[in-house]
């Protein structure tokens, strides 16, 4: 699956672009290049499965970019390709998200060994965005208040906390516990646990104490 993704990058260097497409290609991927930030930004980089930025850019450095990107696909890696005594730009981009940051001139390996590993953590987190709406959509089965006693049972809160709680009796809150846990199809409380953390609607990891 990796290696179908589209690659795009950006360099204002055309011969850059150039050779660093060729490499991408003759290694079984697809690539865009563009010559400046604001040209890749009218594209459609919903598209883009790991984006290659050059750092310094006349127009808006790569950083600059990283930071719109942000906001429209915020699970896009980015590699990063710095100039000598750049280091402390790149370090900046590696702290905002950036997959990895290459010196000029680098190694063809260390690019395409760059270029698999954002590839893999795209596909990771695209995965783990499927898991997590798979698991709110069963979760958005429940009534309000039961999902409000999964969210404190997700919490480890005791069945006697969860009752003093919501004003109910300990009783009611076990046949809520049942019955949610016969509408999102899970057989025990760890999968209920593990199911209400895939979701997002636990705040917390702690231990079930039921």
């Amino acid at each position: 699956m990796t290696n179908s993704c589209l690659i795009c990058i950006v360099d204002d260097d055309p011969d850059v672009l150039e050779s660093t497409a060729a490499l991408l290609e003759s290694a079984g991927h697809s690539t865009l290049t563009y010559t400046s930030p604001s040209a890749f930004l009218e594209s459609d980089v919903q598209e883009c499965g790991c984006l290659i930025v050059d750092l310094r850019m006349p127009e808006m450095n790569g950083l600059m970019l990283q930071q719109h990107l942000s906001q429209r696909v915020p699970d896009l890696p980015c590699i990063f390709i710095s100039g000598e005594g750049e280091l402390r730009v790149a370090v900046e981009a590696m702290k905002h998200g950036a997959v990895d940051f290459l010196e000029k001139p680098f190694a063809e390996d260390d690019l395409l060994t760059a270029v698999q590993r954002a590839l893999e953590r795209r596909q990771a987190a695209q995965e783990g965005q499927a898991i997590q709406c798979h698991a709110a959509k069963r979760i958005s089965t429940l009534s309000p208040r039961e999902q409000e006693v999964l969210a404190a049972v997700a919490e480890g809160a005791p069945s006697k906390v969860i009752a003093d709680k919501f004003g109910i009796s300990r009783r009611t809150v076990e046949i809520h516990r049942t019955n949610i846990m016969r509408k999102v199809g899970v057989r025990n409380l760890a999968e209920l646990v593990r199911l209400a953390h895939q979701a997002g609607s636990a705040a917390g990891s702690a231990p079930v104490k039921m």
